[in-house]
């Protein structure tokens, strides 16, 4: 669950550039609205997700940055006037959690949705 938590919880910011941001992540898009979708079983080692995270887009971007420790994505999409684009995930190492969602083509500005379909470990140690 600690996962799922600094997922959505640090989802704060995020910015059009490629360096992995320190700290609080860079403006750009501001989440507006998140729905979530879990499907749990306690004697199981994992759960499986899908958070879907309204959007509004303030610059233009290929690249979202969000926090999203030790998730196993499946498939991320981001939907707007355009369409559906499907992004390539990927948590940056030594970052402390850092994720970085890049799509094949600019995200314009104004509103989409985010949609992403997970998977995560339970946290033993109590966190989140």
């Amino acid at each position: 669950m600690r996962a799922l938590l600094i997922f959505l919880l640090l989802f704060a910011r995020t910015a059009w550039s490629d360096d992995p941001p320190r700290g609080r992540l860079p403006d750009g898009i501001t989440p507006t609205h998140y729905a979530l979708d879990l499907t749990i079983v306690p004697d199981q080692e994992r759960f499986n997700g899908t958070v879907t995270i309204d959007l509004t887009v303030s610059k233009p971007t290929n690249v979202v940055w969000m926090h999203g420790v030790g998730l196993a994505v499946e498939r991320a999409a981001i939907a707007n006037a355009d369409g559906t684009t499907l992004g390539t995930w990927e948590e940056i190492a030594g970052t402390g959690g850092v994720a970085k969602l890049t799509l094949p083509r600019a995200l314009p500005i104004g509103p989409a949705k985010l949609t992403i379909a997970y998977s995560a470990a339970f946290d033993r140690q109590l966190q989140g």
